[in-house]
């Protein structure tokens, strides 16, 4: 497996947002589901309140099946830049991916 970032955070508000440097388009968070998507942004809820800190892993292949998997799916980014940021807009990681 390919990893490309691993860390264990507490996310704000619990919610963790992956954008990409493309004008991204914020999704409509309803507040129901616990993913939201547009083409250069995903949003995902996360348990920080209860569970603690977050365990995030973000690779290019399937995890193992030890782990949870929140999210398989495509962000669409041109600069192969994707950023790990909190409700705040503070950036926790910017990431490189292998294509756009």
């Amino acid at each position: 497996m390919s990893e490309l970032f691993r860390r264990r955070i507490a996310f704000p508000n619990a919610l963790l947002l992956f954008q990409t440097e493309d004008a991204p388009e914020v999704p409509d968070i309803d507040g129901i589901a616990n993913k939201w998507q547009t083409s250069s942004m995903l949003a995902l809820a996360v348990l920080h309140d209860a569970e603690g800190e977050v365990d995030l892993q973000i690779c290019t292949d399937t995890p193992s099946t030890e782990l949870l998997l929140l999210f398989d799916g495509r962000l669409r980014s041109t600069r192969k830049l994707v950023q790990l940021i909190t409700v705040y807009l503070d950036t926790v990681a910017n990431i490189r991916i292998p294509s756009d």
